[in-house]
């Protein structure tokens, strides 16, 4: 999250011509570099405040599963711990958000296979297909909702 830090005013902020929505997924890394989730998720608050502060719709998303995750228990512990702290964040912030951790997760909680190549941490094309649908089931759904569907 710290590399997303330094390049959201590139990436984003500064982009030409200015997105109306950003999706903010963070954290994978930082969580195999054993970095305590109380920075990671600090780290996710602030890419959201800039996101906001620059009239740029943020949208949230849980840190998604790998293959390997039985073998990595610490990791997959303090995975779900930052998700739980997310979800909260984003309910309570009223940010749409995405459960990629559910959505691709197998039975076991890793990446279901078909969405991994073989190193069990990059998404193969299906893999990226199935994100997009849960952003789009999760998050873009509930947008549109909110601002077009009168309740």
């Amino acid at each position: 999250t710290e590399d997303l830090l330094r390049r959201i005013e590139v990436d984003l902020v500064n982009y030409i011509p200015k997105p109306n929505y950003s999706i903010i997924l963070g954290g994978s890394n930082d969580l195999g570099w054993n970095i305590e989730i109380k920075k990671i998720f600090e780290n996710i608050k602030v890419l959201h405040k800039i996101s906001r502060d620059n009239d740029i719709l943020s949208i949230g998303a849980t840190i998604p599963p790998i293959r390997s995750e039985m073998s990595m228990i610490d990791y997959n512990k303090e995975k779900i711990k930052l998700n739980e702290i997310l979800k909260e964040y984003f309910r309570d912030q009223r940010i749409p958000y995405a459960d990629l951790n559910y959505g691709m997760s197998d039975n076991n909680g890793n990446l279901k296979k078909e969405y991994a190549y073989p190193d069990g941490l990059h998404f193969t094309v299906e893999g990226y297909r199935q994100m997009a649908n849960i952003i789009l089931q999760d998050a873009i759904k509930q947008i549109i909702e909110s601002k077009y569907i009168q309740l």
